[in-house]
């Protein structure tokens, strides 16, 4: 036959034996039995596993059912020729991804075209030689493979970000249930987040940065910027403080806590409505700048 041209040897076929895939398939067209088995024995070489068809029909049957990673694909056969059994496998979603070399005697610049434009993805001319076949055969399993874990990777990733969504999902429908203000800042001091009583309280602030949209007194500030410094360690800060609402002081229990996905921003949390006169606030602050009903 115009088969291989002679065996390959030493440290290079030892390098492509080592790097091909394991367990990965070939499936080898040839209408001539003695390119079959040539190729054959030394996509074994290989450690691949290794099917064969002699025609374009079975090669289309077996490509459907076996899913090969690669196809060997001799242009010229009696019944459908290489172009044709290629432009039907491309056609099929479940064949379309298998990538196809072309092997075959037509070495006209014209077929190698037309072998690209019908969706082969390489093309070795015969004589072929073995060390060529196996480095072309090797660089399409990596390529495939890589495809193929790239697809893995994408697909658990669109997995990740759903559950976070769910997740997201579920924070968020506690944090607008619960009956007290929570707000959320980053690292920048911009607020980014409020549940619905914080909004009904002091309406929307999204966005605000520093302390001006707090209206802090002076005493609040010193207290809001040692809790932030405890929050910065990782800690969680809690006190209370007083304001005073129609007249009346009333005591809140606040307590500001680290938020790790923000990158050192932080969730302040208001658990407590009024502890009235029955417990002495820790600070007073004095008359708050807000005014807003308790609980």
């Amino acid at each position: 036959m115009a088969g291989a041209r002679h065996r390959l040897s030493g440290w290079r076929w030892e390098q492509l034996m080592s790097s091909a895939m394991p367990q990965q398939s070939v499936l080898i067209v040839d209408d001539n039995p003695v390119n079959l088995q040539v190729l054959s024995a030394l996509l074994k070489q290989m450690d691949l596993k290794v099917f064969v068809a002699i025609n374009g029909e079975t090669t289309l049957q077996r490509a459907q059912r076996i899913a090969p990673d690669l196809i060997l694909l001799d242009v010229m056969m009696p019944d459908l020729d290489g172009f044709e059994v290629c432009r039907r496998l491309k056609a099929a979603p479940q064949t379309a991804a298998i990538p196809v070399i072309f092997v075959a005697a037509l070495a006209t610049v014209e077929h190698k075209v037309k072998g690209f434009e019908v969706g082969g993805a390489d093309y070795i001319t015969k004589p072929f030689q073995q060390a060529e076949v196996a480095a072309r055969v090797q660089h399409q399993l990596r390529l495939r493979q890589l495809t193929h874990d790239l697809e893995q990777e994408i697909a658990a990733r669109r997995q990740r970000e759903a559950a976070l969504q769910r997740s997201e999902t579920r924070f968020r429908t506690l944090i607008d249930a619960l009956p007290f203000g929570v707000w959320m800042r980053d690292a920048e001091d911009r607020l980014v987040m409020q549940n619905p009583v914080d909004v009904a309280r002091y309406g929307d602030q999204l966005g605000t940065v520093g302390l001006d949209d707090l209206a802090f007194t002076p005493e609040q500030a010193t207290v809001y910027e040692e809790a932030k410094q405890h929050c910065q360690m990782g800690q969680v800060w809690q006190y209370q403080t007083t304001e005073i609402f129609q007249g009346e002081p009333h005591t809140y229990l606040r307590l500001l806590a680290p938020v790790p996905d923000l990158e050192g921003g932080m969730a302040w949390l208001e658990p407590l409505s009024t502890l009235r006169s029955t417990i002495r606030p820790s600070l007073n602050c004095g008359k708050a700048k807000r005014d807003f009903a308790p609980f």
